[in-house]
C-alpha cells in the first residue's frame, strides 16, 4: 500500500513539474524584455530541459516499478530547482546592487574614476560574483544528489593542495596565486608606464617620441617579467618550459610567426627609433602622424582623424617616408602665374617679401623665387621657403598666398585667366 502511495505522489509531482517546464513563461516572446537577454534565455532553456529529462525519467521509473529510484529523482529534482532559483535570485540582487553602486556619482567623485573604468569594475566584479555563486551552488547540488561531505572535503583538499601529473604538481592554490601575480605585475607595469609618461620623463626631456619609446620599452620588460613570475608561481621549472618551447618551436614558427614577427619588429622600431611617436610618415597610400607603437601594430592617425592600424612588420620591411625624421623643418612651394607684360623682377620681389612677412618662415635657409616657365597663359614663378613646423605648412602656404594676392593687387599685376584660341574656318561649307 505504501508503495502505491509513493507511486501516486511521484506521478503527481512529476506531472506538475512537466506542466511547469512546458509552460510558456519559460520561452518568452521576442518582444518581451527577457528575450533581449540571450544568456538568461539560454540558462532557462537548459534548466527546463534538465527538469523535463528528470521528470520523464521518474515517470518511467515509477511505471516500471522502481519507486525508490523515482522518489530519489523527483525529490532531488525539486530540491535542486529550489536552490537554483534561490541562487539565481541572489545573483540578480547582488548584480543589481553592484550596478547601483557603480552608477553612483558620489563614488565616482570620491575615487576619481571615469565611467568606463566603473563599467569595467562592474563587469569584473559581476563575473567574480557569478563564479562564486556557481561554485557554492554546485557544491550544494552535489550534497543534494547524495555526495557525502567527506568526499567533498577530500576533493576540495586535493584541488587545494594539488595533485601530480607526471613530474608536475597541479594545485588550485598555485594556479590562483600565479594568476594574481600575473595580474598584479601587469597592473604595476601599467601604472609605472603611466608615471613614466606623465610624471617622470617630462622632467628630463620634452621629446614626446623619446617618452613614448621608453614607456613602451618598460611595457615590454613588464610583460616578460610577468610571464616569468607566472611560471615561477606555478612551480614549473624553467627547464621544463624550455623543453616544451623547443618541442613546440616548429608549430609556433608556422602558426604564430606573424605575431612573433610583429612583436620583434615593434622592439626594433622602438630601439632603432627610425619611426617615433609624433612623426609624420607616409606608408603606401596612408599618410598621417604616428600615435602609438604597440606590441603588434603601429597606430597612424590621418589628416581626416581616421586611425590606421599597420602591422609592425610592414612598417619595418616596406618603404616608409618619414617627413620629420631629423627635424620638423619642411619646404613650402607656392606656384604663381602672372600675365605677360608684367615686370619679372617686381614679381620676384613681391613673392620674397610675402614669404619674409610670415613669422613661421625661416630666415635660414632663406626664401627664394624661381622663374620656372613661359606658360600658355602667362609667366610662371615658384616661391620656395622653409617653415619651422612641417605640420603647419598648409596653413603657412595659405597665409602666404593671401599676402601675395594683396601685394599683386596693390601693384596692379594681373593673374591671367586660362585662355584658349579657337580658329573657325572662313568657308561655311567646311564645317
Amino acid at each position: 500500500m505504501q508503495s502505491v502511495y509513493l507511486s501516486i505522489v511521484v506521478l503527481i509531482k512529476a506531472s506538475l513539474i512537466i506542466v511547469i517546464a512546458l509552460d510558456r513563461w519559460w520561452n518568452p516572446d521576442e518582444e518581451s524584455p527577457a528575450a533581449t537577454q540571450p544568456s538568461a534565455v539560454s540558462m532557462m532553456l537548459y534548466l527546463r530541459r534538465f527538469m523535463l529529462l528528470l521528470a520523464v525519467s521518474s515517470l518511467i521509473a515509477t511505471l516500471a516499478g522502481y519507486t525508490n529510484l523515482a522518489t530519489y529523482l523527483i525529490d532531488n529534482l525539486i530540491d535542486s530547482a529550489v536552490y537554483v532559483l534561490l541562487f539565481m535570485g541572489l545573483r540578480a540582487i547582488l548584480l543589481e546592487m553592484l550596478a547601483a553602486l557603480t552608477r553612483s556619482k558620489f563614488l565616482r567623485k570620491q575615487l576619481g574614476l571615469r565611467i568606463i573604468s566603473l563599467q569595467r569594475i562592474r563587469v569584473w566584479c559581476g563575473g567574480l560574483i557569478t563564479l562564486a555563486l556557481f561554485v557554492i551552488g554546485g557544491l550544494r547540488l552535489l550534497l543534494i544528489w547524495g555526495v557525502s561531505r567527506a568526499d567533498l572535503s577530500r576533493w576540495i583538499e586535493t584541488a587545494v593542495t594539488g595533485f601530480r601529473v607526471g613530474s608536475i604538481t597541479v594545485s588550485l592554490t598555485d594556479i590562483l596565486l600565479a594568476i594574481c601575480v600575473f595580474i598584479a605585475v601587469m597592473l604595476v607595469t601599467r601604472l609605472f608606464q603611466r608615471s613614466l609618461l606623465h610624471s617622470i620623463l617630462p622632467q628630463f626631456t620634452s621629446n614626446r617620441s623619446v617618452q613614448h619609446s621608453l614607456s613602451s620599452g618598460a611595457g615590454y620588460v613588464g610583460v616578460i617579467l610577468a610571464f616569468v613570475m607566472f611560471v615561477a608561481a606555478l612551480g614549473i621549472q624553467l627547464e621544463s618550459i624550455l623543453i616544451v618551447a623547443g618541442a613546440l618551436s616548429v608549430g609556433i614558427g608556422f602558426g604564430l610567426q606573424n605575431i612573433v614577427n610583429n612583436f620583434v619588429s615593434g622592439l626594433i622600431l622602438i630601439l632603432e627609433r627610425s619611426i617615433k611617436v609624433g612623426d609624420w610618415v607616409v606608408v603606401g597610400e596612408n599618410e598621417g602622424f604616428v600615435q602609438e607603437i604597440n606590441f603588434r601594430a603601429t597606430e597612424l592617425e590621418t589628416f581626416t582623424r581616421a586611425s590606421v592600424i599597420i602591422p609592425n612588420a610592414d612598417m619595418l620591411s616596406n618603404a616608409v617616408t618619414n617627413l620629420t625624421y631629423h627635424d620638423k623643418i619642411a619646404r613650402v612651394e607656392v606656384p604663381l602665374q602672372v600675365a605677360y607684360g608684367s615686370d619679372p623682377d617686381e614679381v620676384i620681389a613681391i613673392l620674397k617679401a610675402s614669404a619674409e612677412e610670415s613669422e613661421d618662415v625661416l630666415a635660414h635657409p632663406s626664401a627664394f623665387v624661381l622663374f620656372t616657365d613661359f606658360g600658355a597663359d602667362g609667366l610662371c614663378f615658384e616661391l620656395r621657403c622653409y617653415v619651422r613646423d612641417g605640420t603647419e605648412r598648409l596653413s603657412v602656404a595659405s597665409a602666404i598666398r593671401l599676402t601675395i594676392l594683396r601685394r599683386l593687387t596693390a601693384a596692379d599685376i594681373e593673374i591671367p585667366f586660362p585662355q584658349r584660341v579657337v580658329h573657325m574656318p572662313s568657308s561655311p561649307g567646311a564645317i
